[in-house]
């Protein structure tokens, strides 16, 4: 009986045993799935066009869809696809026509939606110079940012508006010095991106006046990854997936997205009131920033001379993301 005993207490020690690694396992199995979640690090320049981001992230869309997001703030889109290509983010945000700037390097980064459309310059003068309207900017000093929108604007609206480029003094400015360097009467107008242009005009008072090109220009707000990212995409759909979320959100609970952009962008009111409608947000990829793109990238060789056929667009395009998540709203021409 004795050796039947010890037998018994052996087996039923071993069956603990196993049982307690059994409830170990299970106890540790939500943690490593939680750790284990995708990751991802975003780059953005705080707009009205990156509004979605801010949503998704107060709102905890991120979270909901299973992938930890890390937000990092830029002074300009340019700057956070700078980061991108540094190593710094996996994604940043920026309007088509910086992307297209970069696109002749060759850079191993790929466009996976848009976010929204935006109007993002604005041409804005000093009424004390002798500027009331565009015709007046003949012979003045206009500050416009090199290598970005700023400068693409300013060259559109002098053409719009029957000025030759060698009728003006086109003065290169730092990217933050656009609001600062026409107030302080350094230019007599700026070419501006949208939230330095209302600081100008909000500062100058009745001293300043503003135009839009005559044409409206509109740019796509991209969403920009490195390519190796893009080897395993899941963090990327459910980032976009989160995005779509918090569309609905803006078009059902208006005033309270206005409240979270306010709070996590830090806008005044005034001035995201008067952005809001100006852009237009949605996450889609369509056939208008592959057409957007290759209209920039004409102008840019053409700008600097360049030769050759230019990049394939399609190159630096992957649609895959978003087709595992909405694959309606992908309407490029494959």
């Amino acid at each position: 009986m004795k050796k039947f005993g010890s037998k018994a207490f052996l087996i039923i020690s071993l069956l603990l045993s196993f049982l307690l690694i059994g409830f170990a396992s299970l106890s540790t199995a939500e943690p490593r799935s939680q750790a284990e979640s995708p990751r991802l690090t975003v780059g953005l320049y705080p707009t009205p066009y990156t509004r979605l981001i801010a949503i998704a992230d107060a709102q905890g869309y991120f979270k909901k869809c299973g992938v930890e997001v890390s937000i990092r703030k830029y002074p300009s889109g340019s700057s956070a696809l700078d980061a991108l290509l540094n190593g710094e983010v996996e994604m940043a945000t920026v309007v088509d026509f910086r992307f297209a700037w970069e696109m002749s390097k060759d850079p191993p980064i790929r466009v996976v939606a848009s976010q929204g459309e935006v109007f993002e310059s604005r041409i804005v003068a000093r009424k004390d110079r002798g500027i009331l309207q565009p015709s007046d900017l003949k012979g003045k000093r206009i500050g416009f940012v090199p290598n970005t929108i700023s400068e693409f604007a300013l060259q559109t609206f002098l053409l719009e508006n029957d000025i030759s480029p060698s009728e003006v003094i086109a003065v290169p400015i730092n990217l933050l010095d656009q609001t600062s360097a026409v107030v302080d009467g350094r230019v007599d107008a700026v070419s501006a991106f949208v939230t330095f242009a209302f600081d100008a005009v909000d500062r100058l008072g009745e001293n300043g006046v503003v135009w839009d090109t005559r044409h409206h220009l509109v740019y796509n707000a991209l969403l920009v990854v490195k390519e190796s990212v893009l080897r395993s995409p899941e963090a990327v759909s459910l980032f976009l997936k989160s995005l779509i979320m918090a569309e609905t959100f803006c078009l059902t609970h208006e005033d309270q997205a206005k409240g979270i952009v306010m709070k996590e962008w830090g806008f005044r009111a005034n001035l995201l009131d008067q952005f809001w409608a100006r852009t237009k947000v949605g996450v889609s990829l369509n056939q208008s920033v592959i057409s957007s793109l290759k209209i920039y990238l004409k102008w840019l060789m053409r700008r600097n001379e360049m030769r050759g056929e230019p990049p394939n667009v399609m190159k630096f395009i992957d649609s895959i993301p978003l087709d595992k998540v909405a694959p309606e709203r992908v309407t490029i021409f494959r």
